[in-house]
């Protein structure tokens, strides 16, 4: 699909798209010098998006995004490769203690709301019924 169709898809500016094509994150097929985008394209501005909302970097996708290309598991580790895996590895568990802290905060966070959602209730369900009696 032309870019135009995907951006809608996708919920992704045509700029965004062609920025992220610039700069190498997401390189689609090119034909008559068109960018030609397919279904797999789609899986991954999905998986950017959502690491985008976890807070990570272009940069760090771009990187998880290559080492998940270079890396066979079937040939093992060379030297280059481990270097990038190590490096991508402190990414990953950086961003995963930052993820495990938000969701901490979320639940304390979800545990108020819950509090206050039910005093609400309550409050508004007394003062319905204050008001029938005075009727």
């Amino acid at each position: 699909m032309e870019i135009g169709e995907f951006s809608k898809k996708t919920g992704t500016t045509i700029d965004t798209l062609r920025y992220y094509d610039k700069i190498k994150l997401l390189v689609p097929e090119r034909i008559n010098n068109r960018r030609r985008y397919t279904e797999e394209d789609i899986d991954k501005v999905i998986a950017i998006l959502k690491l985008k909302k976890l807070n990570f970097s272009l940069e760090e996708i771009k990187a998880l995004f290559e080492l998940e290309k270079d890396i066979n598991e079937e040939q093992g580790i060379n030297n280059e490769n481990k270097s990038k895996i190590n490096g991508c590895l402190n990414i990953i568990e950086e961003k995963y203690r930052e993820i495990l802290e938000r969701e901490r905060d979320i639940i304390q966070i979800r545990c108020i709301l819950e509090k206050m959602i039910h005093k609400t209730n309550k409050l508004l369900k007394s003062e319905k019924i204050i008001s029938e009696e005075i009727k």
